[in-house]
């Protein structure tokens, strides 16, 4: 099976099982009746967006920002310690961060990007943006600033 498979395959039995807290995380957050359905999906959008992004870059006429933003974001998402951990008790919510940062990168990359959905995306965003916590959302703000800077 193919990357892509197994990451999807383990993410849907992730949801699947953690309906629930997906479900806690919008409450808390204050969000409406039916937005754990919505970041159900933005998990879900995970690998796809992974290899839409992956298979964008591979193109000569891409600048080199957009490379070492795809290499820092992918090790960003590799880390087993990283801003929000994932948790036995919790392993849905230890991924949002990681979900925010993919769709941030491809955000910042969308014009290699022709392919995605440009409502999916930014929606996506948003929905993370407001189910984190605040510090969590400006420190993956800072480090993609910073990484900009440096390139």
């Amino acid at each position: 099976m193919a990357l892509r498979g197994i990451l999807e395959a383990g993410i849907r039995d992730a949801i699947a099982g953690g309906r629930a807290e997906l479900d806690a995380i919008a409450a808390e957050s204050g969000m409406p009746d039916g937005t754990g359905e919505h970041l159900a999906h933005t998990l879900e959008a995970i690998p796809g967006l992974m290899i839409a992004v992956d298979r964008a870059l591979r193109h000569r006429d891409v600048p080199g920002f957009a490379r070492a933003l795809w290499i820092e974001t992918v090790s960003y998402l590799l880390l087993d310690e990283d801003l929000v951990p994932v948790r036995p008790d919790a392993p849905l919510r230890g991924m949002l961060d990681d979900a925010y940062l993919l769709h941030r990168a491809a955000q910042q990359l969308r014009e290699h990007l022709p392919a995605l959905d440009d409502r999916s995306l930014d929606g996506g965003t948003e929905l993370l943006r407001l189910v984190l916590p605040a510090g969590v959302v400006a420190d993956l703000e800072e480090n993609l600033i910073a990484l900009r800077a440096r390139t």
